[in-house]
């Protein structure tokens, strides 16, 4: 993730990397933090181990949507 963050940042874009788990967020957090700065693109990393939590994170990725909560 931090190669294709780096050439995007080479290329003129403002990039950003979130790493949630090191930071402590759960879920809601981190989808809370994704939607509130209304990205135009969102990179996810999909390991295994991390894959249904990633993927419920982009599930809601720009939604209010309450799946987050169920």
């Amino acid at each position: 993730m931090a190669y294709i963050a780096t050439y995007a940042h080479a290329q003129g874009y403002n990039v950003g990397v979130l790493d949630a788990e090191s930071h402590g967020l759960g879920i809601q957090q981190a989808a809370q933090v994704i939607n509130a700065l209304q990205l135009r693109w969102v990179g996810f990393n999909l390991i295994a181990p991390t894959y249904h939590l990633t993927a419920t994170i982009a599930a809601v990725r720009g939604t209010d949507d309450p799946v987050l909560t169920r």
